[in-house]
């Protein structure tokens, strides 16, 4: 069950982020909000501590849609499921048969709830936004988070130069990082995704 705890800590990492502030990187996050209400993409995820090690790669694909509803399934072996209804967040591990269930509110916000709030203005007040440099053939967005209590201090996006989200770079408070690399997005996502039913036989966890 440890292990399971551990993955609901990674998705909350995985998903912290919102903007607020400078109007270049606002408007940056703006656009890509607006023209995607609902998505599914590919992924590639790296964890570093904060000494710059890789501590793990993974990979797989993800869904949201607007009303706080998306979905991550991690590329075996990880076997790893994440999936939020709008109301509640699920964590399921196959291999282990073991479910956590708790409010989505808990986790604080996040990349993919931000992407599927309801109204842009849900997310301006929780974090300060600026345009960064370019790099890697990127505009840069940086979101430093107002809340000294967040565990995720700062997150950059990456736009292409047609507005696509490509890469997330996100450093937490004890200096370690998660890098994500984003592709293939396309528009639309069936709202059957966003259902899970624990299968026959797994131990629910609920924590409130």
């Amino acid at each position: 069950m440890r292990r399971l705890i551990r993955a609901a800590a990674v998705c909350a990492v995985f998903f912290f982020a919102a903007a607020a502030g400078a109007k270049e990187g606002a408007e940056l996050l703006r656009g890509f909000w607006t023209q995607t209400p609902n998505a599914e993409a590919q992924f590639k995820q790296t964890v570093l501590d904060s000494d710059g090690e890789k501590l793990s790669e993974s990979g797989g694909r993800l869904w949201f849609a607007r009303g706080g509803k998306f979905r991550v399934e991690y590329d075996a072996p990880e076997q790893l499921l994440l999936v939020s209804d709008g109301e509640s967040f699920w964590s399921y591990e196959a291999d282990l048969k073991q479910a956590l269930v708790r409010p989505l509110s808990s986790l604080g916000g996040g990349f993919l709830a931000a992407l599927s709030a309801s109204e842009w203005g849900e997310l301006p007040e929780h974090y300060k936004l600026s345009a960064a440099d370019a790099g890697e053939g990127l505009r840069w967005v940086t979101a430093t988070t107002r809340a000294s209590e967040d565990s995720v201090r700062e997150i950059r996006f990456g736009f292409d130069d047609g507005g696509e989200l490509r890469k997330l770079n996100m450093r937490d408070s004890f200096g370690g990082e998660v890098r994500i690399e984003i592709a293939n997005w396309t528009r639309g996502a069936s709202e059957s995704r966003f259902v899970f039913a624990p299968p026959p036989g797994t131990e629910v966890v609920a924590d409130e």
